[in-house]
């Protein structure tokens, strides 16, 4: 993916047969038992600790890894190819994707038990007699996530009928290439993963989605000069496809510079307020800034921030919050100090886009009748 993080690397440890006959299945199992992994899919184990404190998003990058591990011919799809492909989602989905041939296979599958024949409750137990610290909500992380098995995307001029035929006769096949095992930087594991073309994922899952999930991951693909989206349209077969995704498509700006300023716009959008312009330059005593958004006529600022900017070191630098903070509090000063109304929010924030609504209208920005 794109967006590498500094995070520890990920060992996802697989059951084989040795030459000596010995299956490491029985060893592994007995680790689980112990306290020290946990199973992430059968046969695919991981260490306890890694997954317990890893943040959603994380586990089910693991989870994604494991699968590919699992199963070599796993054809990943949708949400989750478009994550492999270093594009952000709105929503993580709460199962990987991946494509099937069979009809009767269409369903979503839970994986065996990730604490082998111990409950949670037990497991925890033996985990915390090790020593390691328990993350918060640690029973609940217990259970890895699904696989949700669908058909094939349909290419124009075929029916669904046709396309199940072609599969079964083994004439047809799947788009697909295949990422390398860096794909997910910071898992070990899998050597490569198998895909759809980003072009095909973008164009089947964004026609599924709401327009402020569309636009943020539309955003990124138009700041990519390495996703091609035209020769996949065709895979667009109904009017409501076509609508949702010309709309997300015309209202996509590359200028985004994260998914959380796509989905501040895309719901400002909603909410019907002016478009502000993006990424303007201003001149303050402390030199040039870049403002996120702002409206020019109110001269209102705004800044979109996550908790990413402060603490993850991708976005950090490896500068200390408060140092960052001191930083962004010049700054604000400064552009202040021009002229200009700062309204900063978060995620938490757009959760509750009445609070958005007044505290821009403080400021006089306000949304225009339809």
């Amino acid at each position: 993916m794109s967006t590498t993080s500094q995070t520890a690397s990920v060992q996802l440890l697989r059951a084989q047969a040795h030459d000596d006959g010995f299956h490491s299945s029985d060893q592994l199992a007995d680790r689980v038992h112990r306290g020290e992994l946990l199973r992430v899919r059968r046969g695919v184990y991981i260490d306890a600790a890694a997954w317990l404190q890893a943040p959603t998003w994380r586990r089910h990058e693991i989870a994604t890894a494991a699968e590919a591990l699992k199963d070599d011919f796993a054809l990943f799809c949708r949400e989750t190819a478009l994550r492999l492909h270093g594009l952000p989602v709105l929503n993580m989905p709460q199962a990987l994707q991946v494509r099937t041939a069979g009809r009767g296979r269409v369903a979503t599958v839970s994986p065996a038990p990730m604490t082998g024949q111990l409950t949670a409750a037990q497991f925890l137990r033996r985990y915390a007699a090790r020593g390691p610290q328990t993350a918060s909500g640690a029973e609940a992380r217990l259970s890895t996530i699904g696989t949700k098995f669908v058909e094939p995307a349909l290419p124009a001029g075929m029916s669904r009928a046709e396309l199940r035929s072609a599969t079964s006769r083994g004439t047809d096949s799947n788009p697909r290439t295949l990422l390398p095992s860096d794909a997910l930087p910071d898992i070990r594991g899998p050597k490569v993963y198998r895909v759809e073309p980003a072009g095909l994922a973008v164009v089947d899952t964004v026609s599924r989605m709401s327009f402020v999930e569309a636009v943020v991951v539309l955003d990124a693909v138009k700041a990519r000069a390495d996703i091609d989206v035209e020769p996949w349209l065709p895979y667009l077969r109904t009017k409501r496809q076509h609508q949702r995704w010309q709309r997300a498509w015309a209202f996509a700006d590359p200028r985004a510079e994260s998914a959380l300023e796509s989905e501040s716009r895309a719901l400002l959008h909603k909410l019907g307020f002016p478009p502000p312009t993006l990424q303007k330059v201003v001149q303050t005593r402390l030199g040039q800034f870049r403002l996120d958004m702002c409206w020019e006529d109110q001269r209102v600022a705004a800044e979109v921030d996550g908790r990413a900017k402060y603490f993850d070191p991708q976005y950090a630098a490896r500068r200390e919050a408060h140092d960052i903070y001191y930083a962004e509090k010049q700054r604000r000063e400064a552009i202040e100090e021009d002229g200009w109304h700062m309204v900063r929010w978060g995620k938490q924030q757009l959760l509750h886009p009445e609070q958005l609504v007044r505290r821009l209208a403080r400021c006089g920005v306000v949304p225009v009748p339809a």
